[in-house]
């Protein structure tokens, strides 16, 4: 069996990543060339609860699931900038690192973002294991969203040097958006939806979007169906966060913090601002609210919980709005805010019966590349 690989990188707003995936062309197992990590091991039943968070320091093997014909198994190893994936027939190495940011700042700016691109990629790719010999094609993001106006500078930085080392392999270069990468790595990762057309929700720093995805041979259509109006969802989380002294991006230790509120529903009596007409929802009145929440000496924990539930009661109305303009009832939701596991159990339950939710895997949540080189070895699968 003839066997190959491929590269892809995604230079985010907040991560630089790049993952090499190994494939048998004509079907089977995973080469065995690359090395899986030691003590390879299931954690617990394999089917077992779809909404678990993990953590680098458990085993190596964390789970699998099944989409598509495609079963997916997750690796971590070596610490969080590095993991493992593994379908039927191919197996992904990822390395990622978030780009520095000083405490007490919201992110950088994106000429100071690229910048560190400039410096964290070729390090980064360092790290990657990957044969000595040329990959079949190589792929990456080149803009946030696959519509002709959408731009950011921060991408340009993988995309053109992925696309020079297609050039100097002499292989394909392939080029999708940052959005298409995580709804990818949520479709294999969460094991659906499997229907050839569903609602997606992309819930980030940069984007809070509600879409109706469909599926093609090579990737996704996608029709952009509500969003925000001001902030994002991230930002929500960001502002508040880094406003209490926690560190950018601040969703990892909001939900820390949250958790130390004295009762689940402690912020029942003091409750954030929740907008969602038409599909449109509204973050800024909730920012201000938990502010002035903070000056008047609200706990910083309760604060925390609240932007938690504010969040979950808004996309909420926005998935109900979505299901009743569209007819359609399953939901992958991605990005990194995605990754909040009240925020998860919220929805789970209060759609119960309504709805089928999607939650792609917690460490595919966040910025990565492992979206990317799926998609990019399906693009060459088929041309």
């Amino acid at each position: 069996m003839k066997s190959g690989w491929l590269l892809a990188c995604d230079s985010s707003a907040y991560t630089s990543s790049w993952a090499a995936v190994y494939a048998l062309i004509d079907g089977g197992y995973p080469p065995p060339n690359p090395r899986l990590p030691p003590h390879e091991h299931v954690r617990g039943d394999p089917e077992s609860n779809r909404q678990s968070l993990y953590t680098a320091s458990e085993a190596p093997l964390l789970r699998h699931s099944s989409c598509c014909g495609v079963e997916a198994r997750f690796y971590h190893s070596m610490g969080e900038r590095s993991s493992w994936a593994s379908t039927r027939d191919t197996l992904i190495h990822e390395v990622r690192q978030l780009l520095p940011v000083e405490l007490g700042e919201l992110g950088l700016r994106q000429s100071e973002a690229l910048f560190w691109h400039l410096k964290q990629l070729p390090v980064l790719l360092q790290q990657l294991q990957r044969p000595s010999y040329p990959p079949l094609a190589v792929a990456a993001s080149s803009k946030p969203r696959p519509a002709a106006d959408s731009y950011m500078p921060v991408f340009i930085a993988g995309a053109k040097l992925a696309e020079a080392l297609a050039v100097a392999w002499g292989v394909p270069f392939f080029s999708f958006s940052h959005q298409e990468g995580h709804i990818m790595a949520g479709v294999v990762s969460a094991g659906g939806p499997t229907e050839p057309s569903f609602l997606a929700l992309h819930l980030s720093g940069g984007t809070t979007e509600l879409l109706k995805v469909t599926r093609t041979a090579t990737g996704f259509n996608e029709e952009l169906l509500g969003g925000s109006l001001d902030l994002h969802v991230g930002q929500l989380v960001d502002r508040v966060g880094v406003a209490l002294g926690l560190p950018f991006p601040a969703g990892p230790h909001l939900e820390q913090l949250a958790r130390e509120a004295p009762t689940p529903d402690a912020s029942s009596s003091w409750a954030l601002p929740s907008y969602c007409q038409n599909m449109q929802v509204s973050f800024s009145g909730a920012e201000a609210a938990a502010k002035r929440a903070l000056a008047l000496g609200v706990p910083p924990a309760v604060i925390c919980r609240g932007v938690e539930r504010c969040i979950a009661a808004t996309l909420e109305k926005l998935l109900r709005q979505g299901a009743a303009v569209t007819g359609l009832h399953n939901f992958l939701l991605v990005g990194g805010v995605a990754s909040n596991l009240y925020l998860r159990q919220r929805l789970e339950h209060r759609l119960k019966g309504r709805a089928t939710l999607w939650f792609a895997e917690p460490k595919l949540c966040s910025d990565n590349a492992v979206g990317i080189a799926w998609l990019g070895l399906q693009q060459w699968r088929t041309s």
